[in-house]
């Protein structure tokens, strides 16, 4: 299998073909790799090789809850069907394109459809929409004291 991804053609390189896993729960393991109805397969962004390439990619998040970091799908894209995704109360489905999207309360440019949002909150004072979780959070004085 040739390798390409965010690098120019001549770069190109032989690697060992990954995910040639049979069994699903082996498959899940190795986070390069992702199950679907035709078995293990490359995970959609796994192909990235740093940040910046992954970043790239709308689908895409740099993972850092891995040692060594990776490229991962956002969470909501691995979600395929309307009912599981808007199950999911950090998603949102997309009818136009039936995708999942990760929610973004953002997209609210007025407190109407921000506040009929149960999960986004709009902040006065600056007039922006966030989400719930965050909204409701006080803002935060951090003051630091040098002795020297």
């Amino acid at each position: 299998q040739w390798e390409d991804t965010c690098k120019a053609p001549e770069d190109q390189m032989c690697i060992v073909k990954p995910c040639l896993y049979s069994n699903e729960t082996a498959c899940r393991e190795d986070v390069m790799c992702a199950w679907n109805a035709s078995g293990c397969a490359v995970a959609t962004c796994a192909h990235y090789p740093d940040e910046k390439c992954c970043n790239r990619d709308d689908g895409c998040y740099w993972n850092v809850q891995q040692a060594p970091a990776v490229c991962s799908q956002l969470p909501c894209r691995l979600l395929g069907s309307e009912g599981t995704c808007n199950a999911d109360r950090n998603c949102m489905w997309e009818g136009s394109s039936s995708t999942c999207l990760e929610k973004q309360c953002g997209k609210y440019t007025t407190r109407c459809p921000c506040e009929a949002d149960p999960d986004c909150f709009f902040v006065v004072g600056s007039n922006h929409c966030t989400f719930q979780r965050y909204g409701t959070c006080p803002t935060l004085d951090v003051v630091v004291l040098l002795d020297g």
